[in-house]
C-alpha cells in the first residue's frame, strides 16, 4: 500500500487519495491543503470546547482525569517520565469509571481554579492520596523542592537540615519566592 497523504492525529484515519482528503478539515497553509484532523474529530473537539466554555463541570473534570491518565500511561506524553515512568498510576476505581472521579471531585472541594495534587508525591492518584490545592501549594509539593507543605518545612540544599520555610531568604526572582539555601548557609557563602 502507498504512503498516506494525511493521518488524523486523534482517531488514526488515513487518506491515501485526493478523494480521501475530503474527510479532513481544509487549511490553506497545511500540506495537501488539509490539516491532520479529520472532520469527525474536529466536530467532536468543537463540541468539547463549547461545553468547556459553558462551564460544564463534569466535562472539565473528565478532561482533568484524561490528562492524569495521559501522564501516567501515555508513553508518548512529554511528562510520562515524571509520572508513569516513575511507577505512578491511577487507582482502578477512577481508571475504570470516570464518573467515580467526578463524584469524588465534587464532594472534595473541586474548583476550576484549583489543581489536583497528591499528598504523597510518590503515591498513586487515588481518593485517599489526592486533594484540590492552589498552584502555589502544588509547586511546593514537587521532588525538586523537597518541601513538606503541611509542616511548612524544607531541606536546605547546602547543610541538608530540615528547617522551617521562615528560615529561608525571601527572593522575588526565584520560584515560590524562596532561595533553597537557608540563611545560615548563605551567610557562610558570603
Amino acid at each position: 500500500m502507498s504512503e498516506s497523504l494525511r493521518q488524523c492525529r486523534f482517531c488514526g484515519l488515513e487518506a491515501y487519495t485526493e478523494k480521501d482528503l475530503g474527510l479532513f478539515v481544509k487549511h490553506k497553509l497545511a500540506p495537501h491543503g488539509r490539516t491532520t484532523l479529520c472532520k469527525k474529530c474536529s466536530n467532536r473537539n468543537q463540541r468539547n470546547r463549547e461545553k468547556a466554555k459553558r462551564g460544564d463541570i463534569k466535562h472539565i473534570l473528565k478532561n482533568k482525569l484524561k490528562a492524569i491518565r495521559r501522564r501516567c500511561y501515555g508513553r508518548t506524553s512529554s511528562n510520562f517520565n515524571h509520572y508513569g515512568g516513575r511507577g505512578i498510576h491511577v487507582c482502578d476505581e477512577w481508571l475504570n469509571d470516570p464518573d467515580t472521579f467526578v463524584k469524588w471531585a465534587l464532594e472534595n472541594g473541586f474548583n476550576p481554579n484549583l489543581e489536583i495534587g497528591r499528598v504523597d508525591n510518590d503515591g498513586q492518584y487515588a481518593p485517599w492520596n489526592c486533594n484540590f490545592i492552589t498552584r502555589s501549594q502544588n509547586m511546593y509539593n514537587t521532588r525538586r523542592t523537597v518541601t513538606n507543605v503541611l509542616a511548612r518545612t524544607r531541606i536546605c540544599r547546602k547543610c541538608k537540615d530540615i528547617k522551617s520555610l521562615s528560615e529561608y531568604h525571601l527572593d522575588k526572582s526565584r520560584p515560590m519566592g524562596h532561595m533553597y539555601i537557608c540563611k545560615e548557609c548563605r551567610k557562610r557563602l558570603k
